[in-house]
């Protein structure tokens, strides 16, 4: 990255830079620009996400997918044994001494 930060000067912009670097290292010229503005978040020069908060945002984000799931399974679950009678369900409410609290109607 100090290639494409040192000579301040030099180039125009950032992707004018990025452009000359990636010729000289034989690399993808967007690579070396997505590199050197990391760098410069990453420096406190330009505002982004540096990588910790990047990790902690991807965890956070897993969690958010599991709770999700967790979310359809009981809602489903809701529906199937409210909705329609679960016999299996209910059957298996009963045999653990249950049997007054399956919420069903009828189900005695």
């Amino acid at each position: 990255m100090r290639l494409v930060q040192h000579p301040c000067g030099e180039y125009s912009s950032l992707t004018i830079a990025a452009t000359v670097v990636a010729k000289q290292l034989g690399v993808d010229k967007k690579s070396v620009r997505r590199w050197a503005i990391q760098a410069q978040v990453d420096g406190g020069q330009r505002t982004g996400a540096t990588p910790e908060v990047l990790a902690v945002i991807k965890v956070l984000k897993a969690k958010a997918r599991g709770l999700e799931e967790d979310n359809a399974i009981q809602k489903s679950a809701t529906v199937s044994s409210a909705g329609t009678a679960d016999h299996g369900f209910i059957d298996t409410m009963r045999s653990q001494g249950h049997a007054g609290r399956v919420g069903l109607s009828g189900a005695a």
